[in-house]
């Protein structure tokens, strides 16, 4: 699994891809937890290019734990998708409007 690069100002709202490479068997379901940096915030998670209708989506914020973890996962009972290389989720996150909370500059 791996995010492919992307770049935001203070403010922005951008989407992460969430890809998967060289898996070669069928697969019904797939769980990832990611950190995310000081002052980005997950604001909607929506299925990619490899999951079918026939999988549910949903999302989980780890608000007690430091490092600004999540988890994405999606299942199926009657599909599957082969993960040689494509888009799982598409993330949705906002970069803070604060230099300092994205630790651009020491709060004092």
């Amino acid at each position: 699994l791996s995010f492919k690069p992307v770049s935001a100002a203070l403010g922005e709202t951008v989407v992460l891809s969430l890809r998967i490479d060289g898996a070669v068997e069928p697969c019904m379901g797939v769980n990832a937890t990611f950190s995310l940096p000081a002052g980005v915030s997950l604001a909607g998670v929506a299925p990619g290019e490899l999951l079918s209708d026939a999988f549910k989506v949903d999302s989980y914020s780890f608000t007690q734990d430091p490092g600004n973890k999540h988890s994405v996962i999606a299942y199926a009972i009657s599909d599957t998708f082969l993960g040689e290389a494509g888009v799982l989720f598409y993330l949705t996150v906002a970069v803070s409007t604060d230099p300092a909370e994205v630790g651009l500059i020491a709060n004092t």
